[in-house]
């Protein structure tokens, strides 16, 4: 059977050129709640093509990042020669053995969600230290406390064309607060789960929105032909009613928890 995650590695030059960074909001309560910092070694689960990754070792972290596409992996290997403390592993983090107790924190940006979430909060539990943070943050790519003009426009674009993953500006992941800390707790392993919020805005082109959706796993599950019209729709609502550059309000959530 297709892992459905391999999506993404097939379109990773879009994902790398059109999925947004982190607020940096996010990387300073990361160094205050979690200790992030010079010589922090981090665990990243599924690092795309190394965006977080990038911004971890800014800070002086050592990180090893495991990625299951092999494409994006590499793309995350050209972003990062600089950092000689970042090791890109090609792997299903699920066959991965990570040594016990080596990490002081295991983060996941916006990936964590296609993990079986209680075999993957085990093993990372068993990677960190006592005392070690667990991170996981997602973006929503629509904010459901303020209007979003453009959603509200791509409905009949959605409902068309993706019928069975019908968009709700993305909030089933990463605004699922009572799921996500459940996942934590459920564990047995860490401490009380802080959540915080990141409002921002996202800027784009009508090009660079339609690269942006290309990347969105509803869109890869469509058949190539159906792919190409939607985003074709997309593309031409942009232009033809928002003069060629949308604006759309995003929130960035992060859950974070002690290892106990």
């Amino acid at each position: 059977m297709t892992d459905r995650r391999l999506g993404f590695d097939a379109v990773a030059d879009d994902y790398d050129a059109a999925r947004p960074g982190y607020p940096e909001a996010l990387y300073d309560d990361l160094a205050s709640v979690c200790g992030l910092g010079p010589r922090t070694r981090v665990l990243e689960v599924g690092c795309g093509s190394g965006q977080a990754t990038e911004d971890l070792a800014e800070r002086g972290a050592s990180v090893v990042a495991v990625e299951l596409g092999p494409s994006l992996a590499a793309l995350a290997r050209r972003r990062l020669p600089r950092f000689d403390r970042v090791d890109v592993v090609t792997s299903a983090f699920e066959d991965w053995s990570p040594p016990p107790g080596r990490f002081d924190l295991a983060v996941s940006a916006t990936a964590f969600h296609w993990l079986d979430a209680d075999a993957a909060l085990s093993k990372v539990a068993d990677a960190l230290r006592p005392g070690g943070w667990i991170a996981l943050w997602w973006h929503v790519y629509g904010d459901p406390d303020r209007p979003d003009p453009f959603h509200e426009a791509a409905l009949p674009l959605f409902e068309r064309w993706q019928p069975a993953n019908h968009h709700t500006s993305g909030a089933h992941t990463a605004l699922a607060l009572a799921e996500r800390a459940a996942d934590l707790d459920r564990s047995g392993r860490f401490g009380p789960v802080e959540v915080r919020r990141y409002p921002w805005e996202g800027v784009h082109t009508a090009a660079e929105l339609r690269r942006l959706f290309a990347t969105y796993s509803p869109t890869n599950a469509l058949p190539e032909r159906d792919r190409a019209a939607f985003l074709d729709e997309l593309e031409a609502l942009a232009n033809d009613e928002f003069g060629g550059t949308v604006t759309r309000p995003y929130v960035t959530i992060l859950y974070a928890a002690e290892r106990q």
